[in-house]
């Protein structure tokens, strides 16, 4: 667990999944296995395999792994084990730290060297951000909480990250035969595929009328990827984004 830029909680689960997605292996690997407790002492990472397709994509698979188990007829059950139980040094630990977490606990508002080590650290992070606005102390705007899948999520920060691969950066990294587009011969970056292919008008039509419905800018990359306001008229924003990248084939592209 650890806190990010942004002041948010993070959960480190993919280790816990990963080993979730192991055991499935094995079962696979034994079909005359017909029953099978998998024993788990993460809860966040069982819950994320009952959130489907809104799950990191390791829960996704892991989660579709189960089922094609059960489906050829292995009766599985999950089982969360607290990872203390047995264990006398970590019972005790428990144990205090249930009691530090009653009512009766004194409170102290008192700073320690380690709090001010650790705001020191995360503000010399931010400075040294590679985004200037970041390390400005002006973010852009974060994804709207709601309203897109995991999938739509890092296909956003594929595109922010310019991770994304249109023609021009396949050839350069991945030796595909061409750097430019099928469509009009350009080199294709994603400047180019997103605010310039004159083959994809009609769509970019669609695109930038939406964005002009909730007066946000949207003549350059910059303002398409990020766009700024009131988060219910982002969100709208990038639905309609997503709808562009799903009609002009750029959701195919590898990342």
């Amino acid at each position: 667990m650890y806190g990010d830029l942004a002041g948010r909680t993070q959960v480190f689960i993919a280790a816990e999944l990963l080993g979730l997605f192991l055991a499935a292996d094995l079962l696979r690997e034994s079909p005359a296995t017909k029953t099978a407790a998998i024993f788990c002492d993460s809860k966040p990472a069982l819950c994320q395999l009952v959130r489907g397709e809104r799950g990191p994509l390791l829960a996704q698979r892991t989660a579709r792994s189960l089922l094609a188990l059960q489906e050829r007829g292995c009766d599985i059950v999950l089982q969360w084990l607290p990872s203390h139980v047995g264990i006398v040094g970590n019972e005790a630990a428990d144990k205090l730290a249930k009691q530090a977490h009653s009512a009766e606990t004194p409170l102290t508002d008192s700073a320690s060297s380690f709090d001010s080590t650790r705001n020191n650290h995360l503000r010399e992070r931010t400075h040294e951000h590679p985004d200037v606005r970041v390390a400005a102390g002006r973010p852009p705007p974060s994804t709207p909480a709601t309203g897109f899948s995991c999938r739509e999520r890092g296909l956003l920060l594929a595109m922010r990250t310019h991770s994304m691969s249109p023609a021009e950066r396949s050839h350069r990294l991945r030796g595909a035969s061409s750097p430019n587009c099928a469509d009009c011969g350009v080199v294709e970056t994603l400047s180019h595929r997103l605010c310039e292919c004159p083959a994809l008008g009609e769509a970019r039509k669609r695109l930038v009328k939406r964005y002009r419905l909730v007066a946000l800018p949207c003549v350059t990359l910059q303002a398409l990827l990020h766009p700024t306001g009131y988060e219910d008229h982002r969100r709208s924003a990038l639905v309609v984004l997503q709808n562009f990248l799903e009609d002009t084939s750029l959701t195919e592209r590898p990342l």
